[in-house]
């Protein structure tokens, strides 16, 4: 199995790979949105951060949550965070929901008769 070390050697190396044919085709890396992340089973190394460079400089930003086609991802792939994000995401949703369907039900109570003149005008 290899180590964290080769893991980082092997990936800046790919990395490098790659920078060299983005060159090649006058594009570029976006160095801003680029991550690296890793899952694996050694518990004890559980917050282990993966250093790998570009041009033997800048050092990849490690995210230990990635997103990935709008899934977010966890390190031991049960996608519990993903979980969690899509019920804060759907009880605000709800919250707001519900506060507009009380909006509306008190405006229609305050204003129902003058809606209905309108609604009559125009029909």
């Amino acid at each position: 199995m290899p180590t964290f070390k080769q893991v980082e050697d092997t990936l800046s190396h790919d990395m490098d790979i790659v920078q060299n044919f983005l060159k090649r085709w006058r594009l570029r890396l976006l160095r801003n949105k680029t991550i690296s992340s890793a899952f694996h089973v050694r518990n004890h190394q559980v917050n282990k951060q993966l250093k790998i460079c570009v041009d033997q400089q800048q050092i990849i930003k490690y995210e230990p949550t990635p997103k990935c086609l709008g899934i977010n991802m966890d390190r031991s792939l049960t996608f519990k965070y993903h979980i969690e994000q899509l019920k804060c995401k759907v009880s605000a949703t709800l919250a707001e929901e519900k506060s507009l369907s009380h909006w509306l039900s008190d405006w229609l109570a305050q204003n129902g008769e003058h809606l209905t003149e309108v609604l009559e005008f125009l029909l």
